[in-house]
């Protein structure tokens, strides 16, 4: 009834890919790399579309590469890097939750349909639907607010590394059971590449 692939689309024309390409590295990206797992078709059918796309970024990667940077950074300064992971859980969860509201805006990243009677269409979203789903992005915002309030109220009460360990149960919980009214395609026994990464996570 309402399906999409979700594929990412090429948004830099090839004669602007030089100069992409000197202003930004995408390999450096994880969130796309994690993209790239999930649609090897993709990759092998358009590379210059799918490195140079605005598109196909994956929370989940972009959180693995800025952990690894902000952990590898810490630890050159000598740093305690989980004291520093505690403080910016609650802000990680908190700018997910904002993030949220600007999908709602784009008329991305929403649900199935549904007959709910706060169910929303987005004849303008990315891509469009006309009948009723789940604004599983509210959704999200609104639960991203509630972990942002658990955290911060826990961070100075719980011991070293326990808020992150915290943040990183809870966030992909969250993702887990919203990928179920969500459109993305499944990859392995009926779970999504954002549940099989949770589970991970978990």
């Amino acid at each position: 009834m309402l399906h999409s692939s979700r594929s990412p689309t090429t948004l830099v024309p090839a004669e602007y890919a030089p100069q992409a390409q000197q202003k930004r590295i995408p390999l450096l990206y994880p969130s796309r790399w994690v993209t790239w797992i999930f649609w090897p078709a993709q990759i092998i059918a358009d590379p210059i579309g799918m490195i140079f796309s605005g598109s196909g970024l994956v929370f989940w990667g972009g959180l693995a590469g800025g952990m690894f940077a902000v952990i590898s950074y810490l630890k050159y300064k000598k740093e305690d890097w989980l004291e520093w992971t505690d403080f910016i859980s609650p802000l990680l969860i908190l700018g997910y939750a904002i993030g949220r509201i600007g999908c709602t805006l784009v008329g991305c990243d929403y649900g199935l349909p549904t007959n709910l009677p706060w169910g929303m269409t987005f004849p303008n979203g990315a891509p469009p639907t006309f009948i009723s789903v789940h604004p599983t992005q509210i959704y999200e915002t609104l639960l991203g607010l509630v972990i942002f309030s658990i955290l911060w109220n826990l961070k100075y009460k719980l011991k070293k590394g326990f808020v992150f360990s915290l943040y990183l149960l809870l966030a992909a919980s969250e993702r887990f059971f919203i990928e179920f009214i969500r459109t993305n395609p499944k990859y392995f026994i009926g779970l999504s590449g954002a549940q099989i990464i949770s589970i991970i996570i978990i």
